[in-house]
């Protein structure tokens, strides 16, 4: 027997303003993040992007957070990735489009952007640095940069290479390390390492996420509401449910129509 298909939907303009609402545009701007003043800078934007592509912030010096978030040039996950047992999540979650989410990570553990662009890098099975380590490359490396951006002084690369690999979050003795360090070597560190976290994500919030055949579809149907004939059946059915009975439009962003809560 074969497959019955269900009917298209037909022009409803009632429809189309419920739909509305969790419709991706083309000028979709994500929320501000009042804990980045760097979101939407151009010039934090740029940085931020050469922080995204340079594979010095790791350990092997091969790999960038574009190792695995970039796909023959687009910006999808990189699943060829190997995922090794030490890695500690199930696969590579997209960043395009990630500033319109609450929460980062597959358990949410993250309330905001640049606190996720940070756990990577001292993560031992990812970039693998300590924090006082990813401070003293930032420096080495892009220094210039960040001394124009903030018009602060930076402290001299051998101070920072002098320090001792230490983190709050390493193994026991990095940890012990960090404990040990002068409060104020800490806090200079810390400080380094958020504006690293920081200037990733003002270049990550710039990524748009893609648009779906739904947002292509509810956004022409605006003009023409017969091009609601295009939608299928299943998926009036299914937005009706995902707003209605189920509730699930209680836990996502209407914008993204993620998983966020």
């Amino acid at each position: 027997m074969g497959l019955t298909l269900a009917p298209p939907v037909a022009a409803d303009p009632d429809f189309i303003a419920r739909a509305l609402p969790f419709v991706l545009t083309e000028y979709a701007v994500p929320p501000p993040d009042p804990s980045n003043r760097w979101q939407g800078n151009p010039a934090a934007e740029a940085l931020g992007r050469s922080l995204f592509l340079d594979p010095r912030l790791s350990r092997s010096g091969e790999l960038s957070c574009a190792s695995c978030h970039v796909t023959g040039g687009r910006l999808v996950p990189n699943e060829s990735w190997p995922a090794d047992a030490d890695r500690q999540f199930r696969t590579v979650m997209p960043v395009a489009g990630a500033a319109f989410q609450d929460f980062f990570f597959w358990d949410g553990r993250k309330d905001s952007l640049w606190s996720q662009a940070l756990a990577p890098l001292e993560t031992t099975s990812e970039h693998g640095l300590t924090r006082t380590e990813v401070a003293a490359r930032l420096v080495r490396w892009h220094g210039h940069e960040v001394a124009t951006l903030t018009g602060a002084a930076l402290p001299s690369v051998e101070a920072l290479e002098a320090l001792p690999p230490a983190s709050p979050v390493g193994t026991r003795t990095e940890r012990r390390a960090w404990r040990a360090l002068d409060p104020a070597a800490r806090s200079k560190v810390t400080e380094l390492f958020v504006l690293t976290g920081k200037l990733i994500a003002a270049f990550e919030a710039g990524l748009p996420p893609p648009r779906s055949a739904w947002d292509w579809i509810l956004t022409a149907a605006q003009r023409d509401a017969s091009v609601l004939a295009a939608l299928p059946a299943p998926a009036r059915r299914g937005f009706d449910l995902f707003t209605g009975r189920a509730r699930c439009a209680s836990f996502s962003s209407f914008c993204t129509i993620s998983a966020s809560a």
